[in-house]
């Protein structure tokens, strides 16, 4: 799973997701799993909402796949 659109450069994120390999896949499991994926984000003053955008959007496509 990568991140567009956020950085300059396409953002990988799916070595925050091998923690939830082996086990049963629950939103608060994940939701944690993705709180460390943004964590060196460094947003301009008026980009911020960004984050947590990304990080619910993450979160919505996970399910979704998983479903």
């Amino acid at each position: 799973l990568v991140f567009g659109a956020v950085a300059t450069v396409p953002w990988p994120i799916t070595d925050r997701l091998t923690c939830l390999l082996g086990h049963a896949l629950e939103e608060k499991r994940l939701a944690d799993a993705l709180r460390g994926a943004l964590d060196d984000a460094d947003p301009l003053t008026r980009n911020a909402y960004k984050i947590p955008l990304a990080r619910r959007l993450a979160q919505r496509a996970v399910l979704m796949l998983a479903a």
